[in-house]
């Protein structure tokens, strides 16, 4: 399974959770709770906050997104 197979599966497979703000799983997230969660789970580190997250990454093109890239707008 590649990387960003991972991140999608370990996202489907948390449908249903409850969101707590701050927390970060495995039962319970917030928003980049959660993105962190899938990353660290496929092997990649990410930052907690989603101000982090926003400006930690390649900037690209909405039309060049695949399966497992985080988009903010």
């Amino acid at each position: 399974m590649s990387r960003r197979q991972k991140i999608v599966a370990t996202a489907q497979s948390k449908l249903g959770c409850k969101y707590v703000w701050g927390a970060v799983g495995p039962k319970t997230f917030d928003c980049s709770g959660l993105v962190r969660y899938c990353y660290r789970q496929a092997g990649v580190s990410v930052p907690r906050s989603s101000g982090a997250q926003k400006s930690g990454g390649k900037v690209i093109s909405i039309s060049e997104a695949k399966p497992g890239d985080l988009v903010c707008r």
